[in-house]
């Protein structure tokens, strides 16, 4: 039996969120991005991707979600434990429906847009498109980011310039 999912709220296009490189919430995995666009899962079937990293893979943006989605489920002599089913065949970070795909830019992570999609935590976590290090955690609510904050300061690190609220173009623009 699967266990109820509560949905962080979508991200608000044109907003700014805190992004974690690969999901891993130390300093240098922090970024900024913005929220750029939200469409439905029926707009994501016609978004195409003329270059992505998987050659082999279909091209649009919902069929590149869906095989994300099959590449992380649980193996038989694999498990990943964060809360969700350990069963074999279920998915452990992308769930298996999404109300929406998020593009984001984040230019100080990445020259290419990114698009989030819901996770089997009802949060969002970026799919790799263009580039294979495209995968990273939005954080909408902020709840991450106090996390963060909170435990290093109580480590005694100085977090005064991990407040990075600023939004960066790798361009310069």
């Amino acid at each position: 039996m699967k266990k109820k999912t509560t949905l962080k709220p979508r991200p608000e296009v044109g907003k700014f969120y805190h992004f974690w490189d690969d999901g891993k919430t130390g300093p240098s995995r922090h970024y900024i991005c913005k929220c750029e666009e939200i469409v439905t899962p029926s707009q994501a079937q016609t978004i195409v991707f003329d270059e992505n990293i998987h050659n082999d893979w279909p091209t649009t943006l919902y069929d590149i979600w869906k095989i994300a989605v099959d590449n992380h489920r649980q193996g038989d002599n694999f498990k990943v434990i964060n809360g969700s089913s350990t069963e074999t065949g279920e998915p452990w970070l992308y769930a298996e429906e999404t109300d929406c795909f998020v593009r984001l830019s984040c230019p100080n992570y990445d020259k290419n847009d990114l698009w989030a999609v819901r996770t089997v935590d009802g949060g969002w976590f970026t799919i790799d498109i263009q580039s294979g290090w495209q995968g990273g955690r939005l954080d909408v609510t902020g709840e991450i980011y106090d996390e963060i904050i909170e435990y290093y300061t109580n480590e005694g690190y100085d977090t005064s310039s991990y407040t990075n609220d600023k939004y960066e173009r790798r361009d310069g623009k």
